[in-house]
């Protein structure tokens, strides 16, 4: 993906010598399937829910909804149907990641009711749905302190990238209002072409990095593949309990979390800036060992985000 930013957060409270500025506020956008917001470890933690589906199936039976609620998922739908879990998991990653920010959930997915009448069935966002999530995002910016987008999702088709042009314009627009906008890479094992839309030059694509500190195996990895994350957590599931979670969901929630706490420390940072100061900060990391069936594409190594690295760093500027 194209360079274009830099510095992450560790601060509360920024003082400017015009006045001071509460990084505390600073939230993070997710894009994916919703949450179970009952949670008590998201207490506090939610800026605002919002929802883009299809077949009226946001909560209140229309495609789009804004407010409390919009982006709440049922425990009975993780019940019957794990991909509802999603989205609570990422969230998890998410404050575990930075505890100091806020949270806004945007789901992207549908709900249908399968043939069993008992399992809440998922339908994937369509690329339109994450266009129109994405410009809303644009035009929430202000009001929510908006500074990064993660996308733990994705459209694979093991094909040359296809650009969504209404994503791509969506992107530019938050880039050029200093956000970020990261996509996860994708999990299948696929060292030629990544998921769209992470393949779009002005996104952010991540990948994740397995406890060792090696490239999961299991990432997509190309040159479009901008940086790679923590891929691996303990996270809370619907209900109260945790769950192992290993892929590039994880490492794409993770990258934007880090992001938000380097612009925490250094609120002045342009997207370029915190793009440039993340990779100059970055530890490199291969790519783990491949079976004797897999053959290594041509990117084997990638820059794995240091926000303590870059924090440091900005503290040295």
């Amino acid at each position: 993906m194209l360079s274009t930013l830099g510095a992450l957060l560790m601060l509360t409270m920024v003082t400017s010598p015009a006045q001071a500025i509460d990084t505390s506020t600073y939230t993070l956008a997710i894009l994916d399937t919703g949450l179970d917001t009952s949670t008590p470890a998201f207490s506090g933690k939610i800026a605002q829910e919002a929802c883009f589906s299809q077949y009226q199936s946001c909560p209140n039976n229309s495609n789009f909804m804004e407010g409390a609620g919009s982006a709440y998922v049922p425990k009975s739908w993780s019940d019957t149907n794990a991909v509802w879990k999603h989205g609570t998991e990422m969230v998890s990653a998410a404050i575990q990641t930075n505890p100091n920010m806020k949270i806004l959930p945007v789901r992207v997915y549908s709900m249908v009711m399968l043939k069993d009448k008992v399992t809440y069935g998922t339908i994937n966002p369509t690329q339109d749905r994450v266009a129109l999530a994405l410009n809303w995002v644009f035009e929430n910016r202000v009001k929510y302190s908006i500074k990064a987008v993660s996308a733990p999702l994705g459209f694979y088709y093991a094909r040359a990238c296809t650009v969504n042009n209404n994503i791509r314009d969506a992107i530019i627009k938050l880039n050029s209002a200093n956000i970020a906008v990261s996509f996860s890479s994708g999990n299948n094992w696929n060292y030629n072409f990544t998921s769209e839309p992470a393949c779009i030059p002005e996104a952010i694509s991540v990948a994740g990095l397995m406890p060792d500190g090696t490239v999961g195996t299991y990432s997509n990895l190309n040159e479009s593949v901008d940086f790679a994350a923590n891929g691996t957590m303990m996270l809370t599931i619907p209900g109260g309990g945790t769950q192992k979670e290993i892929g590039t969901s994880v490492a794409v929630v993770v990258f934007g979390a880090e992001w938000v706490k380097i612009a925490q420390a250094k609120p002045t940072l342009t997207y370029q800036q915190e793009y440039d100061l993340i990779k100059s900060t970055a530890q490199i990391a291969i790519q783990g060992k491949l079976s004797k069936s897999q053959v290594a594409g041509s990117v084997t190594k990638l820059p794995a985000i240091n926000s303590m690295q870059a924090i440091n760093q900005v503290a040295q500027d």
